[in-house]
């Protein structure tokens, strides 16, 4: 890698790290907000860096959603849960209150490629009762907007011959089922209690139009050229969050790196968001001849891929060309599969 130290891009690395270390947008989480005071939020998070709310404010959208509505979506309105009854398996309700800022996607990256990426907050416009499953004691399903907004663009983009990895409570796959352009969906899943409960209580509530194949197997042993090959549109559903959802996309990119537009991971964005802020301290560390590492073990081993992967013929020599490997997909992922000594 050939990297010219020019002071446009140490200012931009500069930059990156002031938006690296500034949370003040997690201040708004959580944060009570009226129909009177909706407008003054709207201000504030402008001044917060949120990139929605950066425009004509005659263009800002609003910060409520309507609760009928969700309840009122093809799923939530035909899948009924309340019936589930097996010994360690719980269903209960819980009181979503309306009013109330919650993160409804997954991070929304900076347009300006400086690291100041950016929530989607949003609050209801009056309370709603969610449908929470437990499994042994463990969330295994809330019912609640984010699935939506989390979900829907990639039921929407599949098509021809589907798989997704991970089943959950079966929301992609109904939502595939109503696209015109799928043709037949596969399920790898490999937890019996899920498969169990799936095929005995959700699955018969769903379209018979579309051809459902069931493999019960472990998605990262599954996830091989091979298998992939046989489908047109592959998504990646197997974890719970962001905090989780790393580890899972570094298991199965390592054993394959698969065409960009064909395999969708829920909320990449999101498990990746530290990963740029790495890639930055590699530079910073770089350009002040510093050694390689970070002091947190974790992020030391994944260092180690970043500074691998930039042993590559590769000339820096702008802020824009920085600017596109920290935001471009292809990359990242590349990174991601990099392989060191310890993978």
């Amino acid at each position: 890698m050939i990297l010219k130290n020019t002071k446009e891009l140490q200012n931009y690395i500069s930059r990156c790290f002031d938006n690296i270390t500034a949370d003040y947008k997690n201040d708004f989480l959580y944060l009570e907000i009226s129909p009177e005071n909706e407008q003054m939020f709207k201000l504030q998070m402008k001044e917060a860096g949120f990139h929605e709310f950066q425009g004509d404010e005659k263009d800002y959208p609003s910060l409520y959603l309507s609760a009928e509505q969700f309840k009122n979506s093809i799923y939530h309105k035909n899948i009924h849960f309340d019936n589930i009854k097996e010994e360690n398996i719980s269903f209960e309700k819980r009181l979503i209150p309306a009013n109330q800022l919650f993160n409804v996607e997954a991070i929304i990256n900076d347009p300006n490629k400086e690291l100041n990426d950016s929530m989607t907050l949003r609050a209801l416009d009056e309370s709603y009762e969610t449908s929470i499953l437990t499994i042994d004691g463990d969330i295994w399903m809330m019912d609640i907007y984010s699935e939506t907004f989390t979900i829907d663009p990639f039921a929407k983009k599949a098509k021809g011959k589907v798989v997704t990895l991970g089943l959950g409570i079966g929301y992609f796959i109904y939502m595939a089922m109503h696209n015109p352009n799928v043709e037949s969906i596969t399920v790898v899943e490999i937890d019996p209690t899920i498969l169990t409960l799936f095929k005995k209580y959700i699955e018969p509530q769903f379209p018979k139009h579309i051809p459902l194949t069931i493999i019960k197997e472990d998605a990262k042993t599954w996830f091989t050229k091979e298998n992939i090959d046989e489908f047109d549109y592959v998504f990646v559903d197997t974890y719970q969050s962001s905090n989780d959802g790393y580890e899972m996309m570094q298991a199965m990119l390592e054993s394959y790196l698969p065409p960009l537009e064909k395999v969708d991971f829920w909320i990449e964005d999101s498990c990746i968001e530290f990963l740029r802020s790495l890639i930055i301290i590699f530079f910073s560390q770089y350009i002040h001849k510093q050694k390689i590492h970070h002091q947190d073990l974790y992020y030391n081993e994944i260092m180690k891929k970043i500074t691998k992967y930039f042993q590559k013929n590769i000339t820096i020599d702008s802020e824009e060309v920085l600017k596109n490997i920290l935001y471009d997909r292809q990359t990242l992922r590349e990174i991601i599969s990099t392989k060191t000594n310890n993978t």
